[in-house]
């Protein structure tokens, strides 16, 4: 069964229904058929529209070539891109047609970089013999293609894959590759596609995604990672956001990021997978700008916001009691907050693409008689991931200047957490268990003492016990 034209109601002709763009003086168009015109040197040309088809989507087209195709002789059907240009840098997908081979594949397009996410038959491309192709996408990315070539029974499924990585749909078109010979003798006809498109989401705010974990100091074979958390209710799409090193930033690719997800991005996805466990989907890859591995800055944007941004440092950030942090992460604590502490050990020393190992539930400050309290009642700074940290949590009446300290029982000062510090009316301070020395203190009682000035007078003077545990 030949399968070359289908139902009027997907046939749409070129020049009536398509306004391309591009090498139009490389084409010639006739009713619904496109044939590439130009001249006899070896070069490219493409043609583009605007698109949004992306979701539960059906593409199909007709292709012949009237020579055998190879490296220097075939074609690219993006069946999106968010770049109308099919030629430089884009984020999307496409149909190779030909090329070496002889056969159909699909490709992802990330910048000028290709990966071949599935192949057909070889030769399945022939000279004088046109080929239908037929192209579903499911609204979880799952790819299925189909051809069919004038000695087919029946229409051939070539594969299924799945990728989601690129959502953002706004062109598709053809691109073609050509020879000095081969400059005539490309042709396409029937080009449809329907489904559902891309819808734009709202811009993220200020914090409504955080910097959630991050790796500077990678093993020798490993590389740097980032992982962010969408800290909010909605949905987001992470190609309007940047990420940076405060010199330089990369844009992320086209996908939708659910509230309470998490990414991760790194430059080399399987090296990341044998270093640490991973939630495999929640890993993209991606040229991230360099880390220091001491100390440095992460940022994120949104245009010109600031979505959120963190400086990292290792002599601060690091717990003291590991003696070598290679390969060991940065973990915030908790989302709203900027406290940080070292990945835990019984975890491998990081947790890419799930809940932090040194994650603490914030409770709500509700109305309380309290000004000053902390909890756990008795911590363990002992890198298990367990009540870590001691959570000092304060309530105020509005802003204020404060000293909060810890003393041991015989009032000798431990540690200074805040020397007149602007704070807000309420929030968290942490205690991680070691002294201003960078000793880590032995089990016992300790009490954090709360200061609150006006001017250079203590106003306000509270105590609350606590112990530190092994």
């Amino acid at each position: 069964m030949r399968i070359f034209l289908w139902s009027v109601t997907f046939v749409f002709m070129f020049q009536a229904a398509f306004a391309w763009t591009g090498d139009l003086s490389k084409f010639s168009f006739n009713a619904d058929t496109i044939s590439l015109n130009a001249p006899a040197e070896t070069s490219d040309a493409y043609i583009s529209d605007t698109s949004s088809v992306v979701y539960t989507a059906v593409w199909q087209c007709n292709f012949k070539f009237d020579f055998a195709s190879s490296s220097s002789n075939y074609i690219k059907w993006y069946l999106f891109s968010d770049s109308a240009s099919l030629k430089g840098e884009l984020h999307g997908y496409f149909i190779r047609i030909g090329y070496t081979d002889k056969n159909i594949s699909l490709c992802r397009q990330s910048g000028t970089s290709i990966s071949v996410l599935a192949q057909g038959n070889e030769k399945r491309v022939q000279e004088n013999a046109p080929i239908y192709i037929k192209v579903s996408r499911d609204e979880f990315g799952v790819w299925s293609v189909y051809s069919n070539i004038e000695t087919d029974a029946d229409t051939l499924l070539e594969f299924t894959v799945t990728d989601n990585t690129f959502e953002r749909a706004k062109f598709s078109g053809f691109y073609l590759k050509y020879s000095s010979t081969r400059s005539k003798g490309y042709s396409m006809w029937g080009l449809s596609c329907k489904g559902e498109p891309y819808k734009e989401f709202p811009k993220p705010k200020y914090r409504e995604i955080v910097i959630n974990e991050i790796l500077s100091y990678p093993y020798t074979e490993g590389y740097d990672f980032v992982e962010i958390f969408n800290n909010s209710d909605s949905t987001f799409n992470l190609a309007d956001i940047t990420l940076g090193n405060g010199k330089t930033e990369v844009t992320l690719p086209s996908k939708k990021f659910y509230s309470g997800e998490y990414k991760v991005f790194t430059q080399d996805s399987a090296s990341l997978e044998e270093f640490y466990n991973c939630t495999d989907n929640a890993i993209i890859e991606l040229k991230i700008p360099s880390y220091v591995k001491d100390s440095g800055s992460v940022v994120l944007r949104c245009g010109t916001v600031l979505v959120d941004s963190v400086y990292y440092n290792a002599k601060t950030m690091h717990s003291p009691m590991l003696s070598d942090v290679q390969g060991v992460s940065f973990e915030r604590v908790n989302p709203n907050i900027d406290v940080w502490a070292s990945a835990a050990e019984n975890v491998g020393f990081a947790t890419p693409g799930y809940e932090n190992s040194q994650y603490k539930p914030i409770k709500p400050i509700v109305k309380t008689d309290k000004t000053i309290w902390v909890e756990p009642a008795t911590f363990t700074p002992n890198g298990d991931g367990r009540d870590d940290l001691a959570m000092i949590y304060y309530k105020l009446d509005e802003s204020a200047v404060a000293n909060i300290a810890v003393y041991n029982t015989d009032g000798v000062l431990v540690k200074v957490l805040c020397n007149r510090m602007f704070l807000s009316p309420s929030g968290i301070i942490t205690w991680n268990g070691f002294s201003d020395r960078n000793m880590l203190m032995p089990f016992g009682i300790y009490v954090v003492i709360f200061e609150v000035f006006n001017n250079s007078k203590v106003i306000m003077k509270k105590k609350v016990p606590f112990v530190l545990g092994r």
